[in-house]
């Protein structure tokens, strides 16, 4: 049984947690006109998956869908009218492809391009009917719909329902009033749930292209690097195709002797052809033992083949979680959980990752013991340019020790309320059973691995007692 389409916005109840100025109950968006019946079959999920969210009432809402003000009225609209739009390009699949979008592009004098996304999202919609059922309220941008419909290309029926239960969830937001992610903080968390739930159907990373022709398959040198230099140019252009893991892991080299010898990238990179330079950095995983798939510091999610590999590398494994220390830098360990545990920074929409990040006090350290502590419930990752917004006192921000920041905007009062979107952000909140937990399942992944090197090496010295000695 298809589950209807939710038209009606649910009504946020007051809370000590939230201001009196944003509980007025909101007048519900325009109603999304319903679809055409689908002219070809699609997973369908048992209505009970999604009932919980639509008896309550007091559901929560993101930020836009709460606010009263005119931009936020004018944001939602504009949102839905984009939902309208796709969902009245989305064709027949039996049309003709080229002629569908020539005459959708002769009738609205909307760019070829742009008409061919609509299309997309509108198959998107009809497909994961519950995906769209959240969709409906308005939140979503343009460039969100995009990317879901990206993301979401490589899914198979068999597991339509899996992805589309866990996706639907991670549409809603965990308190009311929450601000949107950004649209690069979304697309970690989807990519996450499609690697676990259907791993070929993982999608891309920004950059990646498909490719469907074994790596083993063509030259290294084509696959890898390519040169380009132009007629009466005395430089060369230089571009390294790397995976993600790869990609991170050379940035972080080269940006460690950048700082070493204080110069540019491209000198780094002379340096470490050359040989002229030793540096050593860590490069964090995280990765629940529970899981197949681990995320690099940049938010990354990594497949499981992928994470095996680097697992393979691994020199040690540390447990980390909240900590403090008496001196203004933060320890390795808590910078490495404050980045695992925001992803990217933590103003409201921003998501530049957490790795390109400034580690901020979020109440101010002094040295007299008077200010804020250099511990991770009091650190925080902004960008640069967010950073100094809030050291010049445009923002004020309050740090849960579940992990909520909640912003006010010093000039107009207007108030956001952002959470942490990284690998660690469920361990933003700590307990002794959760650490008793963390630790038991490290020590028992780190007992897992030396048994297996344990046994390689008893196999390895069988075998060599019973190699005949060719003499």
């Amino acid at each position: 049984m298809d589950v209807p389409l939710i038209n009606e916005p649910a009504v946020r109840r007051p809370s000590a947690s939230y201001p009196d100025t944003m509980t007025t109950p909101q007048a519900p968006p325009p109603t999304v006109p319903d679809p055409p019946p689908p002219r070809f079959e699609v997973a369908t999920l048992p209505v009970n998956v999604f009932a919980g969210y639509r008896r309550g009432r007091g559901a929560p809402l993101w930020a836009v869908e709460v606010a009263e003000d005119p931009l936020a009225a004018s944001t939602r609209e504009l949102n839905l009218n984009h939902l309208a739009l796709a969902r009245a390009c989305h064709p027949d699949p039996d049309t003709d492809l080229e002629r569908h979008l020539s005459t959708l592009t002769a009738r609205t004098g909307i760019p070829r391009h742009r008409i061919s996304t609509y299309c997309d999202i509108g198959f998107m919609l009809t497909r994961f009917y519950a995906v769209a059922s959240r969709l409906a309220h308005g939140a979503f941008s343009l460039e969100h719909l995009t990317m879901l419909t990206r993301a979401l290309e490589g899914v198979d029926d068999a597991h339509l329902p899996a992805v589309q239960k866990s996706l639907f969830w991670a549409l809603v937001p965990r308190r009311n009033g929450e601000a949107l992610p950004g649209v690069r903080a979304l697309h970690n968390k989807v990519q996450k749930i499609i690697a676990e739930c259907d791993p070929l159907g993982r999608p891309l990373d920004e950059g990646e292209q498909a490719s469907t022709r074994p790596a083993d398959g063509r030259p290294a040198e084509q696959r890898r690097v390519y040169s380009q230099s132009l007629p009466d140019s005395p430089v060369t252009t230089l571009t390294a195709v790397l995976t993600d893991a790869e990609a991170e892991e050379f940035t972080t080299i080269l940006d460690a002797v950048c700082r070493k010898l204080t110069c540019s990238r491209a000198d780094g990179l002379m340096h470490l052809a050359r040989g002229t330079t030793d540096v050593s950095v860590t490069l964090n995983l995280f990765r629940d033992p529970d899981s197949p798939v681990a995320a690099t510091e940049n938010g990354t999610w990594l497949d499981a083949v992928a994470t095996e590999d680097s697992m393979e590398r691994i020199s040690a494994l540390r447990v980390i979680g909240h900590g403090a220390t008496e001196s203004y830098t933060p320890t390795e360990a808590m910078t490495a959980f404050v980045r695992g545990r925001d992803g990217t920074c933590r103003f409201p929409g921003c998501d530049v990752p957490a790795l390109d990040c400034d580690l901020d006090h979020v109440k101010r350290f002094l040295t007299d013991n008077t200010g804020g502590p250099t511990s991770t419930e009091n650190l925080h990752c902004l960008c640069r340019r967010h950073h100094i917004m809030k050291t010049m006192g445009w923002f004020d921000v309050t740090l849960s020790g579940e992990g909520t920041e909640i912003w006010s905007s010093v000039d107009d009062g207007h108030i956001y309320m952002t959470e942490p979107h990284g690998p660690l952000a469920k361990y933003a909140r700590s307990t002794h059973r959760i650490r008793s937990d963390r630790r038991r399942a490290t020590l028992r992944e780190h007992n897992r691995l030396r048994l297996e090197r344990l046994d390689e090496f008893a196999e390895a010295l069988d075998a060599a007692r019973h190699e005949e000695v060719p003499f």
